[in-house]
């Protein structure tokens, strides 16, 4: 089993960070008369800023805050492994999924602001995908590149192990008394008998 935990300290500074710009829009709600000068202050001055705009940040900028210091205050694992296949926790939601289910682990990297940020993806086999973004976790950045080949690994390894249960395979008598259902069949379109 494979354990990869998030990094405390950084759970806690941006539950702290958040929390300041909450209870900072909540001040310039409280103080209508409060004037914000700059592009900034467009989006908060005068009703729509006061009315929709500065509720909505105190009320996102809240559950985020209150959600990563949950986070840090729990002994939540980031992602961990055993031989039936990974878990997977974002800062929303938890997700287990089999080691058959994943198509590839791969690292994605992004650029803001000419900054790479980067994150693990885990695509399954129905089409989905799963990010977990790394800024978060216990790992330096220099090894991002091994956190994502370690775990593409043991899912190879999972996959092509013996344990693995796959479906039996025919008898050969039975394949070759009967090849029609091996034989692709195509629809028939048109006139018939022509």
């Amino acid at each position: 089993m494979q354990y990869i935990r998030y990094s405390q300290f950084k759970l806690w500074a941006a539950a702290v960070f958040t929390a300041a710009i909450a209870a900072l829009m909540l001040a310039l709600f409280v103080n209508p008369d409060f004037y914000v000068p700059g592009r900034f202050g467009l989006l908060v001055n005068g009703s729509l800023g006061h009315f929709l705009t500065v509720p909505v940040v105190v009320l996102a900028c809240s559950i985020y805050a209150v959600r990563t210091a949950m986070l840090a205050s729990g002994a939540v694992d980031a992602i961990s492994t055993d031989e039936e296949g990974v878990t997977v926790t974002t800062l929303w939601r938890s997700r287990q999924i089999a080691w058959r289910e994943i198509l590839q682990i791969r690292l994605s990297e992004t650029r803001v602001n000419r900054r790479p940020v980067y994150s693990l993806k885990f695509d399954r086999r129905d089409g989905g995908s799963i990010s977990l973004s790394l800024a978060a976790l216990a790992v330096p950045r220099q090894s991002y590149y091994d956190l994502a080949q370690m775990l593409s690994d043991m899912h190879l390894a999972a996959i092509n192990s013996p344990l693995v249960r796959r479906a039996p395979a025919a008898p050969q008598s039975q394949i070759e008394a009967d090849p029609a259902p091996l034989a692709p069949t195509r629809p028939s379109f048109g006139r018939r008998g022509l």
